[in-house]
């Protein structure tokens, strides 16, 4: 076993740790059962902030948030969070936090992601 650090890693090398991941959580999640979701407000026909992410089966993948700059500090993304779980009443207290580098979410608002 050898433990290999790239900063320049092939598509392949990312596809084999998904496809790792994917395979070890498949019977967790219902895949036949998916909604795709998104919670957003506006503002003159323009979007002020965003969740986006989807239902599969009682699981709740989060993939974007983002609060506009004007808006950030009013508990904006705290409301986005609780609306999109409040959107799935039979989610067995189950989010998969889709973890990417855009998305940064401050710790008291961990407890609307918590089981």
């Amino acid at each position: 076993m050898s433990l290999k650090i790239t900063t320049n890693p092939t598509s392949n090398e990312i596809n084999e740790i998904y496809k790792g991941l994917l395979i070890h959580n498949l019977h967790y999640i219902q895949m036949e059962q998916y909604t795709p979701l998104a919670v957003f407000k506006e503002e003159s026909s323009k979007k002020i902030d965003g969740i986006t992410g989807d239902i599969l089966g009682n699981w709740l993948r989060i993939r974007y948030l983002w609060v506009d700059k004007a808006y950030r500090g009013k508990d904006i993304g705290t409301e986005l969070l609780q609306q999109q779980k409040r959107k799935v009443p039979n989610m067995q207290k189950w989010i998969l936090l889709a973890f990417n580098p855009y998305l940064f979410i401050k710790s008291r608002d961990l407890k609307y992601l918590a089981c």
